[in-house]
Order: C-alpha cells, then sequence, then structure tokens
C-alpha cells in the first residue's frame, strides 16, 4: 500500500533506446504502479553483430520517482560465430569488456555504471571472489594495474557516474591505498574487501544468493566452471 503522502501523486516515465532516442514517454504514472510499456519493440540495427531486444535498465519497479528505462540488447556474431573480446594486456581486455557491457547492459540512465569492482590484475583469487557481487551490483570487474594505476584511474572516470561506487578487492598490497585514497577524493564513494587471506575477503563480501559454493583457494579451474 502506498503511503498517503504519494498516493495521489504520479510521475514521468521514459523510455530511451540504446542510442538516447525517446521510445516512449508517460508524464502521469501513477505511484507504485508498474510502468506499461506501449511502443514497438525496441531495435538495434545490425552491423558486425546482431542484435535482439532483451529488456529494460534499470529493471522494472513500482513507480516511485521519475525514471528513464534504457534499452537493453543481446548481442550475437553476425555470421554465428564466436565472438572474441580482447586487448593488448589483461588490462585492455576487461575494459573492453565493461565498454561492451556499457553499450549494451549494466548502464543507468546517463548511460555509465553506476558501480565497478576492482581488483589486483597479477594474480585471480580477489578478481573471482567478487563475481558474485559483480553479479548483484551489475558492475564490471576491472584489474588494477600496481606498475601502472593511472590506466584504471582514468578507465573508471569515463565509465562511472559522479558519486558512483567503487568497491576495491583485496588489501593495500592488492590495491594501494594512494589509489582508494585518489579514487574518494574524485567523489566516489569507495568501500573495501580485505582479509588477511582470499578466503577471509570472500566471507566478508555481501551478495544476494540463496546458495553458496565452495571450493579450493589452491587452483582456480573449479571457481572458474562455476563462474
Amino acid at each position: 500500500m502506498a503511503p498517503s503522502a504519494y498516493a495521489d501523486e504520479a510521475f514521468a516515465v521514459v523510455r530511451m533506446n540504446y542510442d538516447g532516442t525517446v521510445l516512449e514517454t508517460d508524464n502521469f504514472v501513477p505511484y507504485g504502479v508498474m510502468p506499461e510499456y506501449h511502443g514497438p519493440t525496441p531495435e538495434h540495427p545490425a552491423d558486425d553483430y546482431l542484435y535482439s531486444f532483451r529488456g529494460w535498465s534499470p529493471d522494472l519497479a513500482p513507480v516511485t520517482e521519475e525514471i528513464i528505462y534504457t534499452a537493453c540488447y543481446t548481442v550475437s556474431n553476425n555470421e554465428g560465430e564466436i565472438i572474441r573480446i580482447y586487448g593488448d594486456t589483461r588490462y585492455d581486455t576487461t575494459e573492453k569488456l565493461a565498454t561492451r557491457n556499457l553499450m549494451y547492459n549494466w548502464v543507468n540512465e546517463d548511460n555509465q555504471f553506476s558501480c565497478v569492482i576492482v581488483a589486483n590484475g597479477l594474480n585471480y583469487p580477489d578478481a573471482l571472489s567478487g563475481c558474485g557481487l559483480a553479479s548483484d551490483e551489475k558492475a564490471p570487474i576491472l584489474l588494477y594495474n600496481p606498475n601502472n594505476s593511472e590506466q584504471v584511474e582514468n578507465y573508471i572516470q569515463k565509465i562511472v557516474a559522479p558519486g558512483g561506487s567503487i568497491y576495491i578487492l583485496g588489501g593495500s598490497g592488492a590495491v594501494s591505498v594512494e589509489f582508494q585514497r585518489l579514487m574518494s577524493s574524485k567523489g566516489y564513494k569507495v568501500t573495501r574487501y580485505g582479509g588477511f587471506t582470499e578466503s577471509c575477503q570472500a566471507s566478508d563480501i555481501k551478495f544476494s544468493r540463496r546458495w553458496t559454493c565452495l571450493v579450493t583457494q589452491h587452483e582456480c579451474c573449479d571457481s572458474i566452471s562455476i563462474h
């Protein structure tokens, strides 16, 4: 039941395509009502890839304020082949993957991520422990290079909305305190998950799952097969 203070209020709901084109605007959706879309199925022209409409971002929910929903697409190769996403380094590859998600999936109304996850790129356990969190937050995992932190610093500022969240995985030996302070000074909300060991760290990360898998911390194969 809607609070009486909002019972008679209505809000604007806007549906946009991937390129910012307005598909539909409903200026009078009552508080607490699930918004409905009455227009044609959104489309994305094919290029090197094929695009099929899969839903809206953010996920549909009863209206409590003005909101913009952006059409999201499933991407497949135009020739039915496997798509390879890669860069010159592992750090470039994570950026290319994040950019792909930014274009077609996990974005807010400003076509930016609301948060990202940062883990050390020289070893795998920290990044793997954050996969559940990444799924919950619809956030990409970016790899931090201790020898070139400017790369991830600059990329985050391009793709994360001002005031957005940054989750750091690992202690100061994995991702430096200087990086944490720098991103905080730029207005981001920075949270660090770090334990004495990778297994302690994984247990500290909170995400909504009805089940948990236990795998060895000494090899990555089992945990990768689950994620």
